[in-house]
């Protein structure tokens, strides 16, 4: 799971939301100074900048970090910020309570956690004095440890090299990351790495060297342990196998970090340590319960010493066993799976029968925790969350998909997480039930029918999980559509895209630039506007209710949102848009903004970078005849052919070899086969042969790092994974080899896309959207059942798949919604939410009931290819004719 989402699933109970919009108190205020009247205040990306006039910041230097608690966050901002003023330093800070709980949260990013307050010194020789001088004033206070920084003394002051205005440079994966200036003037990637790591070119002055030799001397070895390998990261620390010592015993060691790791109800991660430890003291006779040896203190950090499980998790291990995901799926294997899962959950029950017995409640029960040993054993990992039976206190920060959303508390709780675990064995889409209590029967109902469950195992869960919760009776004409799914004709589709769209717009917000439409955490950043993840995205899927309000609300955020330049994620896109709903003079001037981007600062990628820039400018460049745009695609071709040359020079990957972690994304948006969608649709306007080799060329790159399963088929390979969706996947990859096959004759491309086409034979996929989902099954198999590698299984998968998409439907108000990424809220945006449903809904009823289908909003992908009688001269043809 990306952790990122848990935090904007705290706001709000059905959408992803802002932790300082709902509910959010405390708002750190400055003392009223005198000496601040002529600052610049302004409030960006989460911090307050201010600035003192009249002064000029270098480029890039060293910046003193200071953290905080959020009980003495007051006390360190009035003592830091009197002290800036009174100097004439520049500085920013988290603005309120909510900012600065968000960014030390047990899995907010790791590089951030900590900074509270940044201090811009303007040379060496004013850091130095900064620190001495702020140690005085603050030294000593509690904070979290800034794990990108030197500590200086005990802290709370921190110190790192970097950047002091924003710069922005492609990495080795062709991303715009954060930078900073080499000596020769080029720009260098600028790593928040979870240690003090500055450039190598940076010469560190005394005062460094000296603290960082102090905190060297300072910390010693682990007591005895030497660290093997970590197992897993969170803000509030890591777990580690190591050897102890002493005996040469392989224990594992549990890490917290004091004043980090925060969960929702303000404890922290050392906390939270103490208490397992407490309860695994308790449950030391029950063997299902890991053994804890031991307790070290180390540089402040605090670790357990725990019994080391050989095995695997229970939710690797369900992903291994799972018949449903593979394409080769046989009855016996679904009943060899049924018994094994029926097997494991009665151990799991016992085990925590045995826990109540001793009068503990295990309170976070969830796979994750749970570790299978090779013998078939299951063994309790994790009890952080371990309480006394008669404790009040409710369940905070459990696994989402496994903790009671009615806020019951004891061994209650645990009932309903163990009723979780047994549904998520089978149908693993528990993520959904605190969005929508009644889904619960509709899953439990799945889960019995595919697996041959006895009613009695039904009857239990659903006991459990209280299937029959009361909802209001507007809703139950939309639930009776949810259990109907009347994809059989096409008045039934058109019935559950008005429902769809119903949801879509009452979720309407204009008074929210930021989020007029509720979807992915994107448009938190800079995806409010956009195709993917924000409102152009959905007026192009639902054409439905007020769009010229949308549309002038648009209009209007693009002067103060600076969206970026791409097709996916911004000005592109949304230029686009403009031009199909007929706003020609807001079209205009945006393409008259992307023809003077400078393009070789940009990615190459179709989401946000030059191939979908490209692909944009070239389906304007089908409306209007525009110079300007001709020049600007030549620049971009330019530009993508340069850096494919140099690539072919390096590439050095062997043939059916995943990619390495430090290789670049594979797939349609961020991966080569953006680019050999760009490179397709330049050859069909410009008939240029070259094009054609650059697109067959991009395309292998992603041919290449995709793998064959067990199952016969392929799938995009991964470090961790394997992946088959549109987005990153090998379905992406497939769509463009289709529309390639229309120019060339490969036969290795035509046993491609059979086997991507098979991967969608298997039963399930966790994730519905459209990018990275179920979705995406369907737009593909709609394009397939219309080409000519449509078999006698096309068209029962795609009414299977399409039909399937049941399973994650949500009503909410008077609508059916779709949760989005990572399944933690709904989302209605068209990358992950319900406005995909809809694109993927009339690809199915375009390709099964002969509707009509809309436009796509990725331009060149699912539109019928041109084709050239091609003359030898006509390669040397530059003009972008028909």
């Amino acid at each position: 799971m990306d952790m990122r989402y848990v935090e904007f699933a705290l706001a709000h109970p059905f959408f992803y939301d802002r932790l300082d919009r709902h509910g959010a108190t405390g708002v750190y205020e400055l003392d009223d100074d005198a000496g601040r009247q002529h600052w610049t205040q302004d409030t960006a990306d989460g911090w307050r900048h201010l600035h003192p006039p009249h002064t000029e910041l270098p480029e890039q230097g060293w910046k003193v970090h200071v953290s905080a608690t959020l009980e003495n966050a007051p006390t360190v901002l009035a003592r830091v910020s009197r002290y800036c003023v009174r100097h004439a330093l520049a500085f920013k800070f988290r603005p309120g309570r909510a900012d600065l709980l968000r960014i030390n949260l047990k899995y907010a990013d790791r590089g951030s956690s900590g900074k509270f307050i940044t201090v811009y010194p303007p040379d060496e020789h004013t850091c130095e004095r900064v620190l001495h001088e702020l140690d005085a004033l603050v030294g000593g206070l509690d904070g979290p440890y800034v794990l990108s920084d030197l500590r200086w003394k005990d802290g709370p002051l921190y110190l790192r090299y970097g950047a002091f205005r924003p710069m922005l440079v492609l990495d080795e994966q062709d991303r715009l990351v954060p930078a900073v200036r080499r000596p020769n003037g080029s720009l260098a990637p600028d790593p928040r790495l979870p240690g003090f790591s500055p450039p190598a070119w940076v010469r560190l002055p005394p005062f460094v060297t000296s603290a960082r030799e102090q905190l060297a001397n300072s910390g010693g070895s682990l007591s005895g342990h030497r660290v093997i390998e970590a197992l897993h990261f969170s803000n509030g620390g890591g777990v580690y196998l190591a050897e102890r010592l002493r005996d040469g015993a392989r224990v594992v060691l549990k890490e917290a970090r004091p004043h980090a790791g925060l969960g929702p109800d303000g404890s922290d991660a050392v906390q939270r340590l103490h208490r397992e430890h407490e309860q695994l003291r308790r449950l030391a006779d029950v063997g299902s319960v890991v053994d804890v040896t031991g307790h070290v203190e180390h540089s402040g950090h605090h670790f357990l010493e725990l019994e080391h499980v050989p095995g695997r998790s229970l939710s690797r291990e369900t992903a291994a066993r799972h018949p449903l995901t593979r394409a080769d799926m046989t009855p016996e294997d679904v009943a060899a799976y049924r018994d094994w899962a029926l097997d494991i959950t009665r151990q799991i029950e016992r085990a925590v029968a045995g826990i109540h017995a001793r009068g503990q409640v295990h309170g976070d029960l969830h796979p994750g925790n749970v570790i299978v040993t090779p013998q078939g054993s299951i063994r309790f990992v994790d009890l952080e969350m371990s309480c006394p039976v008669g404790s009040s206190r409710p369940a905070v920060g459990g696994a989402p998909g496994y903790t009671a959303p009615d806020g019951r508390t004891g061994i209650p709780a645990d009932r309903y997480s163990l009723a979780c675990l047994k549904l998520a064995l089978f149908i693993p889409l528990t993520m959904l039930l605190p969005l929508d209590r009644r889904a619960a029967g509709r899953l439990v109902e799945e889960a019995a029918l595919r697996f041959g469950l006895d009613p009695s195992w039904s009857a239990a869960v659903l006991r459990e999980l209280d299937g029959d919760h009361a909802v209001g009776d507007e809703c139950v004409q939309v639930r009776d559509l949810v259990h109907e799914w009347p994809i059989d004709s096409a008045d039934g589709v058109r019935r559950l895209e008005s429902a769809i769209s119903q949801g879509i717009w009452e979720s309407l917000d204009l008074s929210r630039p930021h989020r007029m439409f509720p979807g992915d955490i994107r448009q938190f950043t800079h995806d409010a506007l956009s195709i993917a993840h924000g409102a152009c995205g959905v007026l192009l899927a639902s054409r439905h209710g007020d769009r010229d309000a949308v549309l002038n609300r648009v209009e209007t955020a693009l002067h103060g949102l600076s969206p970026r330049p791409g097709l996916l994620d911004g000005i592109t896109g949304i230029a686009c848009a403009m031009d199909d709903f007929g706003r020609a003079s807001v079209a205009d001037r945006l393409y008259q903004e992307i023809c003077t981007l400078p393009f070789d600062r940009l990615p190459g990628d179709l989401y946000g970078g030059l191939a979908g820039i490209g692909v944009g400018l070239l389906h304007r460049l089908d409306r209007v005849r525009d110079h300007q745009i001709t020049d600007a695609i030549e620049a971009i071709r330019a530009v993508l052919r340069g850096r494919a040359h140099r690539e072919t020079r390096s590439a050095t990957q062997a043939p059916g070899t995943p990619p390495s972690p430090r290789s670049r994304p594979s797939g349609l948006l961020h991966g080569p086969t953006g680019s050999a969608l760009f490179w397709l649709c330049s050859y069909e306007t410009s008939g240029d042969p070259a094009d054609l080799d650059l697109a067959q060329q991009a395309l292998a790159a992603d041919v290449t790092a995709c793998v064959e399963r067990p199952d016969g088929s392929l799938q995009i390979g991964g470090s961790r994974r394997t992946m088959p969706y549109l987005g990153a996947g090998s379905i992406g990859v497939a769509l463009v080899a289709m529309r390639l096959l229309h120019h060339v004759d490969d036969e290795h491309l035509h046993l491609t896309v059979r086997k991507v086409i098979r991967l969608t034979r298997a039963g399930f996929t966790v994730q519905p959207g459209l990018f990275n989902g179920r979705a995406g099954y369907v737009l593909f198999l709609a394009a397939v059942l219309n080409s000519p590698f449509a078999d006698e299984r096309t068209r029962s998968d795609l009414i299977r798949h399409t039909r399937d998409l049941r399973l994650y439907a949500l009503v909410h108000g008077t609508g059916i919604h779709l949760p989005g990424e990572q399944m933690l809220r709904a989302s209605v945006d068209w990358a992950s939410g319900s406005a995909g449903l809809l694109t993927a809904l009339r690809a199915y009823a375009g390709a099964v009931h002969g509707l009509p289908a809309p436009a796509f909003p990725i331009p060149g992908l699912l539109t019928s290819p041109r084709r050239f009688d091609l003359t030898p001269n006509r390669s040397a043809e530059r003009e972008f004719t028909r």
